[in-house]
């Protein structure tokens, strides 16, 4: 094929088309001006045209047939042959492509024709100019990619390409080189006079000037990403000073930062109020991605304030600005159908749960924001949880631990801890016991909101150990540090943590054989829980919860409705399946493989089933393999024809 295209097309064109060919071979996309300002033919679009009309393996791009393209093979075969046949460099080639997409604003191209011309000045330049239309667009990684073949000893002369390394970084995740960065941006400011020899070089006299906001804005970022809440408010206040008030896309950061801050020391009123003040920020200066990918936060904070229906319709609300502004705004919709997953999860709506979870899945991973993976395998992970797999929720906090970005935004319920709760389940006390230990937990630590979540798995520990013998001194231990719990986090407002908090206060009683004491907490938990839907916060501390559930139906008739619903809610998830004693069968068949065995019945494909449980695909086949060998069938339609005849589906 390559001696067809080379003898048989390339070697029969007039010299001036062959010479055209291989000087645009360069391009990944041709129009006629880009095309003349490549090659210096003013009759390149002619030429071009002649090409498409030859049939020359070019392609049309749009339905104007203004941009095209070569053929792969075509342009491999121009390639190999332009530095032999024509007389200009390929590096004034890129060059001048470079400086036509410059011209007509198409920075990423001319970034790509300046690397490929290997002119890292230029690059530095072009990059400087790209970085505020890119970190607007959430696309650090991309323009990191360039950077990084730039010479460290460039990047270093440059404060303004310095400054916007240190941000692209601190995106990412990676604190210590951004602080690098900053560090090196710092000593050009402090400079009383820059020394004549050696003078900062930049391409853009506003992003100089703008230096110090922009690297008080980047210590907010570092600090709180390192958890130092008096040095963010410290920088971000420092920042609010130098960006002026008219400037709402720049005040937003250090304003939506000062917001997180709040939200890490537990007061969810102001934290709300400022950081809804900084997504108007974001509005008002048109980032609408920025608006809608911080709404997550918005509707986290809510969900602490156990404002369930809120923080749902906080999502909604944001799901249809993003529609509206369509275009790159839809990036940041992957975050929220995180969040939307789990509120129907917490609601016991199983089929949006799924939903939002797949269009989350969908979204993410066609153009995925830094933390993004990270807050999906959360979400999968408490998914397949709720539903009795905590083997695949525990593979999915690992694979989650493996994407995690550090960051501004508060972890206020670690993956450590998400794991030791995962192990309680499993009845797994000493794996449960050695976080304890490695976490220095106790009963009389100071109490912070950012270690609440930790603290309350402690008391989860506490009582999991009294329930194997543990004696007494656990179940003291639980009620003092529920007690101790309770009172701060109706301090704070925190009816999410106070709901937890009532409910193993409930089972702590119990435990102690006390059930009338624990009909106290319990009908308030029910009394906050009811009018926000709560669900999943009963039914997943199981047959303890639903025993107390039903001697509180007898008790009190004003709730006979919710109670009934939390029970039914008991009731479906033990009655989905058969139980393993029910089966006729020697081996019977677990609850999950029963699930698959009910998708199979259903006509769902392997790739479906794993899709629709969050599995991977082997796993689904490997169940398949043992569904196959209990019920000694060797095909799906068998199974679903035995499993009947059992009167097992």
């Amino acid at each position: 094929m390559v001696d067809y295209l080379v003898e048989e097309v390339l070697q029969r064109q007039p010299p001036p088309l062959r010479q055209f060919l291989l000087q645009t071979s360069i391009l990944e996309r041709l129009c006629g001006d880009l095309c003349t300002a490549v090659t210096h033919q003013p009759t390149s679009g002619h030429l071009l045209e002649t090409v498409e009309r030859s049939n020359l393996f070019v392609i049309p791009l749009d339905d104007r047939r203004h941009w095209y393209r070569y053929h792969h093979l075509f342009a491999d075969v121009l390639q190999a042959h332009a530095p032999k046949e024509q007389p200009v460099a390929l590096n004034e080639l890129h060059l001048r492509a470079s400086r036509w997409y410059a011209a007509h604003n198409l920075l990423p191209d001319a970034v790509h024709h300046a690397l490929a011309a290997h002119d890292f000045a230029r690059v530095a330049d072009l990059a400087e100019r790209a970085w505020p239309a890119m970190d607007r667009n959430r696309e650090s990684r991309i323009w990191l990619r360039w950077v990084h073949k730039l010479p460290p000893e460039m990047i270093a002369a440059r404060p303004v390409l310095a400054a916007s390394c240190a941000w692209a970084l601190l995106d990412q995740g990676e604190l210590e080189t951004a602080a690098s960065h900053l560090q090196t941006v710092e000593q050009w400011l402090n400079q009383a006079e820059p020394a004549p020899e050696t003078p900062p070089t930049y391409a853009d006299e506003a992003q100089f000037a703008a230096l110090p906001a922009t690297v008080a804005a980047a210590r907010t970022y570092l600090a709180l990403a390192l958890g130092d809440l008096p040095a963010t408010q410290k920088y971000a206040r420092q920042a609010l000073r130098l960006i002026p008030e008219a400037d709402h896309y720049r005040r937003g950061t250090p304003a939506a930062l000062l917001g997180l801050a709040t939200w890490a020391s537990g007061d969810l009123v102001a934290a709300f109020a400022a950081f809804s003040q900084a997504m108007a920020s974001y509005q008002k200066a048109g980032n609408t991605l920025y608006a809608i990918t911080g709404t997550f936060i918005l509707a986290d904070i809510r969900q602490a304030q156990g404002r369930l229906r809120h923080a749902v319709a906080i999502y909604e609300r944001a799901l249809r600005l993003a529609q509206e502004a369509g275009g790159v705004a839809l990036r940041g919709t992957a975050d929220l159908y995180t969040g939307l997953s789990e509120l129907c999860l917490e609601q016991n709506d199983w089929d949006a749960a799924h939903h939002y979870l797949q269009q989350s899945k969908k979204l993410g991973e066609e153009t995925a924001l830094p933390r993004w993976r990270y807050r999906y395998c959360l979400a999968q992970a408490r998914l397949t949880a709720a539903a009795g797999d905590w083997d695949q929720a525990l593979t999915a906090l690992d694979e989650a631990e493996q994407h995690y970005v550090r960051g501004p935004v508060p972890d206020l319920r670690t993956l450590a801890a998400c794991k030791a709760r995962l192990w309680l389940r499993q009845g797994r006390l000493s794996a449960a016991q050695r976080w304890v230990e490695a976490q220095q937990l106790s009963v009389d630590d100071e109490l912070s909101y950012r270690r609440e979540f930790d603290h309350l798995t402690l008391a989860r520990f506490w009582l999991a150990e009294a329930e194997q013998g543990g004696g007494e001194r656990p179940l003291q231990n639980a009620a003092t540090l529920l007690n101790r719990l309770q009172a701060a986090a109706e301090a704070g407002g925190r009816t999410g943590s106070l709901l937890e908090i009532l409910v193993l206060q409930a089972l702590a009683h119990a435990a102690q054989g006390n059930e009338a004491a624990a009909l106290a907490p319990l009908a308030r938990a029910l009394t906050l829980a009811e009018p926000e839907g709560y669900v999943r916060l009963f039914v997943d501390e199981g047959a303890p919860l639903a025993a107390l559930l039903q001697r509180q139906k007898g008790e009190d008739r004003g709730q006979q409705a919710y109670l009934a619903k939390l029970l039914a809610a008991f009731a479906g998830q033990v009655a989905e399946a058969p139980t393993a004693s029910a089966q006729p069968l020697l081996e019977p068949l677990s609850e999950r493989e029963l699930e698959v065995l009910q998708l199979v019945a259903e006509g769902l494909t392997n790739r479906q089933i794993a899709d629709r449980l969050f599995l991977a695909l082997s796993t689904v086949k490997g169940h398949n393999r043992l569904i196959f060998d209990k019920l000694n069938v060797s095909r799906r339609t068998e199974a679903v024809a035995r499993a009947r005849a059992l009167g097992i589906l």
